[in-house]
């Protein structure tokens, strides 16, 4: 997966792209002025099938969105994360004393306690034994190694899918 930004993106926003990329092991990839048929493009050419982007509200990480693409075309994921905070791997570590800068996962098994679908929309492939964690909660996301929770941390205001009709 290829992890980028909105364009002009706060720096607290490109370190939320750069620690998720190393907790989910895609790869970050500074935006620029591309447009979103580029990174697509890149995407692909690199073997990737989805694109995640982060923007900014008020210069903090707002909003996640997906792009799911295929050789032909790409399609909006309907579903949406709208953020009410972040803290950084910087931050978690630093409040548990520990000097580490970032923490890299080679696999990670996910605990997903929501009605959402956190395993496909983040591209991951389940793992079942995993000393790394992605636990996902109602309103929060977190990762672990072992017990250690070591960060990002992603608070989520709502989770809601667009363009969907109301029933």
């Amino acid at each position: 997966m290829i992890i980028t930004t909105s364009r002009k993106p706060s720096r607290r926003t490109r370190s939320l792209g750069r620690d998720l990329e190393c907790v989910l092991d895609g790869k970050y990839v500074t935006r620029g002025k591309a447009s979103i048929d580029v990174l697509v493009d890149r995407a692909i050419n690199e073997g990737e099938y989805k694109v995640i982007i982060i923007s900014d509200i008020h210069g903090n990480p707002g909003k996640i969105q997906v792009i799911n693409a295929t050789e032909d075309s790409w399609v909006w994921d309907p579903l949406i994360l709208n953020l009410s905070g972040v803290s950084l791997q910087r931050e978690v570590l630093s409040k548990q004393g520990v000097k580490l800068k970032k923490v890299s996962f080679n696999s990670l098994s996910v605990s997903n306690e929501t009605e959402h679908d956190v395993i496909s929309y983040f591209g991951l492939s389940p793992i079942s034994e995993s000393r790394n964690k992605m636990i996902v909660k109602n309103s929060e996301i977190s990762f672990y190694m072992g017990s250690r929770e070591v960060g990002p941390k992603i608070l989520i205001r709502e989770w809601y899918y667009a363009n969907q009709p109301e029933v």
